[in-house]
């Protein structure tokens, strides 16, 4: 368990330093799956394979979401 919290607090201070994107090739493998819990509007599929496409659906979410703010609780 501590190492997913770790993980968490990594990946959190990555997305606050603005290395979100780049933070992909740190913690996923290159074989890794990200799964949504449905199809996300706008795509077709709710796995992305591969670090490509995950860094990808990151790149996807930078260019449409709006982040008004993040905090890590402690």
């Amino acid at each position: 368990m501590e190492d997913l919290v770790k993980l968490g607090r990594e990946s959190v201070q990555a997305i606050q330093d603005r290395r979100g994107i780049a933070h992909v090739d740190e913690i996923y493998a290159e074989n890794a799956e990200s799964v949504e819990a449905v199809v996300p509007p706008g795509r077709d599929v709710r796995i992305a394979r591969g670090r490509g496409a995950i860094k990808a659906k990151r790149e996807d979410w930078v260019a449409t979401g709006c982040v008004a703010g993040i905090e890590l609780l402690r």
